[in-house]
């Protein structure tokens, strides 16, 4: 090596070699300037090793561990990790007056600031949410009137004694919800240049369809469009053909639409009970209905191939796409393996 401070530079395995044999050369008598010269190091440098090594340090080949301990010189000590660990698992930001409805970067620092007195780069914030095992997540949308304690008892009681019920009459439960379906695509994508975003032509008249449906963990899947709103007569009109159509007594569960708890339409249920059953999920909670999912994947994937432009074109990618899935059960029957509706498989 032609300089001595070569040696800086060298990866940790290499200064451990050399450390190796400038040791073994001066034990074999050596002087230590000439050492100190083949190896690249000052006189000085070789005479701290040889001093270490007689008393048994033992870095004295591998060198000292490069960087600071874990958890050294952190701005955030270990008590105030906890903290601000049990106020995101266990608070939302308006608790602590900061303006923000989620934990971000932004909010932890303000939370930081609230109860520390100082601020960190967000990048620092992120390092240590990456430290403490946080990831960045899109959170669930829940609405601000649903009563958990009601939804709990749906969970435990309610839907288990429908099942019950539903094995001791015979009856086949479908899971029952509306949607309205736009001439657009949720998942559509295109390659192009890059600095150069693709643009899709969308006509000014908006038009949609709508749809009624049912799913069942069986792979089932019934439905039918319509054009108006829902009427009690338009969704008497379902039920007449879901009945007529079924072997089995249908246990049709679904959310709390006016419509489905008007007088007619229980009127109709009634004279029908040897054929149809209503039940209504807990009000406000629509992630607990698994038709929710078929509407999800209607919106994503009924106009990917091709984007209408007339209600008759979008009627026919809708009801094609439909009847794809009414012959793939296994389709429907992934929908029940979503988290919220596993209870329901």
């Amino acid at each position: 090596m032609s300089k001595k401070e070569d040696f800086r530079k060298l990866s940790i395995d290499a200064q451990t070699s050399m450390r190796k044999v400038a040791l073994k050369l001066v034990k074999r008598g050596e002087k230590q300037s000439s050492v100190a010269d083949v190896i690249g190091v000052s006189r000085q440098t070789i005479s701290e090793w040889v001093s270490k090594n007689r008393r048994g340090d033992k870095y004295v080949i591998s060198g000292k561990p490069r960087g600071r301990k874990t958890g050294e010189h952190r701005i955030i000590n270990d008590e105030q990790a906890t903290e601000i660990q049990n106020y995101i698992n266990n608070t939302k930001p308006e608790r602590h007056n900061i303006k923000s409805a989620l934990w971000s970067r932004k909010s932890i620092n303000a939370l930081i600031k609230k109860y520390y007195g100082f601020f960190l780069s967000l990048s620092t914030i992120g390092e240590y949410l990456r430290r403490w095992g946080y990831t960045a997540q899109r959170p669930k949308k829940l609405a601000y009137e649903q009563q958990p304690a009601r939804v709990q008892h749906w969970l435990d009681q309610e839907y288990p004694a429908i099942v019950k019920q539903a094995t001791s009459e015979k009856a086949e439960i479908h899971w029952c919800d509306e949607v309205g379906i736009k001439p657009e695509c949720q998942a559509l994508q295109s390659y192009s240049l890059k600095g150069k975003t693709p643009v899709v032509t969308n006509r000014s008249k908006r038009f949609s369809i709508n749809m009624v449906s049912t799913v069942a963990n069986n792979g089932k899947l019934r439905f039918m469009l319509y054009e108006e709103t829902l009427r009690q007569d338009v969704f008497i009109e379902f039920l007449r053909r879901l009945v007529k159509y079924s072997k089995s007594k249908i246990f049709l569960i679904l959310d709390n639409l006016r419509v489905h708890h008007s007088k007619k339409v229980q009127s109709w249920v009634k004279k029908h009970k040897n054929k149809i059953s209503l039940f209504f999920l807990p009000p406000y909670a629509p992630q607990y209905n698994p038709d929710e999912y078929l509407n999800n994947d209607l919106k994503r994937n009924v106009n990917r191939k091709h984007i209408p432009l007339t209600k008759p074109e979008l009627q026919s990618n809708l009801r094609s796409y439909l009847k794809t899935l009414q012959n793939k059960p296994q389709h429907i029957q992934k929908f029940f393996e979503a988290e919220d509706v596993k209870y329901a498989a």
